[in-house]
């Protein structure tokens, strides 16, 4: 994750439903000599070929509608975390989001928030297709109010994906680095969920650190730029900034967490349980969520990484001034928003 504020926000219209499918739940059909029962009644022959071409036809559309159906605008993903996708005030309208979580799990969700990214997309996407290809992983992407084309190009890659073990799905959000991720976690169904970026700033050290330490171990992993073992060529300025950062975390929420701002290795289950209490839009929110993680007991493990050398696009620049405002004023609000639900 940048460092750099990133807090635009973009209002969105239009909602666009498929009715609900259900599917096929009826008595069973038995065929003897010609003629056929449903439930102890005899039909005819004629009877039992229609019924029987009318059950395959509705099997099929179900099955077809139920893997590509569209979502609710507001909802965005029809599954358990609708609830939680509702409330980040979203729209993706028309996008194809897949077969829903529940029935369908994989073992990584990368969520991967783009904005104006259309340079780097797709290197980043094939990089992370042949990563996790050899077993059923999927990547999320969310375009989160780009003024290019980063989202027609998302949706194109996703339509000539090649990768068979590894689903892609592209989803759309209001503008904010929090709202993409929001929505991604709220879509995610993998048993552990990983939140990067659209550069894959320390390529896969972040998941690598995390099996290596035992994934099922802890519920939130973190790679760490604050790590004493990290590679990170950091300007002084950057540094000084850094420390300044980390100074007024502990001193505003009491948090023990060094760098909030890296990347994250999820517990599935608890990051779509926590999602709904998320409510940062921009940078802040994986502040937020670390903070969420500490008041819940859990101790985010931060494990080393490696800065790419190539990570270089769309880097993020300094404002002393104006950032270490943004940083104080968010922090007093998560403060006031989590201890208001922590007195009710």
């Amino acid at each position: 994750m940048r460092d750099n504020p990133d807090e635009g926000r973009n209002a969105h219209d239009g909602e666009e439903t498929d009715p609900p499918t259900t599917p096929f739940t009826g008595g069973v059909v038995a065929r003897s000599g010609g003629i056929g029962k449903i439930n102890g009644s005899t039909l005819g022959q004629s009877h039992c070929i229609a019924l029987s071409h009318g059950i395959r036809s509705l099997a099929a559309e179900n099955e077809r509608r139920y893997r590509h159906r569209r979502a609710p605008a507001i909802g965005c993903v029809p599954s358990q975390a609708g609830n939680e996708l509702a409330s980040i005030g979203t729209v993706c309208q028309g996008v194809d989001v897949g077969t829903p979580g529940a029935s369908s799990p994989v073992a990584l969700s990368y969520i991967v928030p783009a904005y104006n990214g259309a340079d780097g997309l797709e290197a980043t996407l094939k990089e992370l297709g042949e990563h996790l290809d050899g077993e059923r992983n999927e990547i999320v992407v969310v375009e989160n109010g780009s003024t290019d084309n980063t989202l027609e190009l998302a949706r194109s890659i996703e339509k000539s994906w090649q990768f068979t073990q590894v689903e892609l799905r592209v989803l759309s959000s209001e503008k904010g680095l929090g709202n993409a991720l929001r929505m991604g976690i709220a879509a995610s169904r993998g048993n552990h969920v990983v939140l990067t970026a659209d550069d894959l700033p320390f390529g896969f050290d972040d998941i690598d650190q995390a099996r290596k330490a035992g994934l099922d171990k802890h519920k939130v992993f973190i790679g760490s730029k604050a790590h004493p073992d990290s590679a990170i060529d950091r300007s002084l300025v950057r540094a000084v900034l850094s420390t300044g950062f980390l100074v007024l975390r502990l001193a505003v929420l009491g948090m023990r967490t060094r760098d909030p701002q890296g990347t994250f290795v999820l517990n599935g289950e608890w990051a779509r349980g926590v999602v709904g209490k998320l409510t940062e839009p921009g940078f802040l929110l994986t502040t937020e969520l670390a903070y969420l993680a500490e008041q819940d007991g859990i101790r985010p493990l931060e494990v080393p990484v490696r800065l790419r050398g190539q990570q270089t696009r769309g880097g993020s620049t300094i404002n002393v001034v104006n950032d270490a405002y943004k940083m104080g004023i968010g922090l007093f609000k998560v403060r006031s928003k989590h201890r208001k639900r922590r007195s009710r």
